[in-house]
């Protein structure tokens, strides 16, 4: 859902959309103008020769859970 607007903000108007899960940094075709991609370090990114450009958001993951489920032994 963010990739469309984003990529389109522009002039190109021809902009083609490919789902990816995983690598997607290994395996670009040669004629792709750009990837988006999640990242932590951008090590594999410059591993396979490319870089970034612009980050479109930072994000974070957290584990959520109920007062009831922290208590359980069981669950923790």
């Amino acid at each position: 859902m963010i990739v469309t607007p984003w990529m389109r903000v522009g002039t190109n108007k021809n902009v083609q959309i490919h789902l990816s899960f995983g690598a997607t940094e290994a395996k670009p075709p040669d004629d792709v103008d750009a990837i988006m991609d999640v990242t932590e370090t951008g090590t594999t990114l410059q591993q396979n020769g490319l870089k970034i450009t612009d980050v479109v958001m930072e994000s974070s993951a957290h584990l959520i859970a109920n007062k009831k489920s922290l208590k359980d032994k069981k669950k923790t």
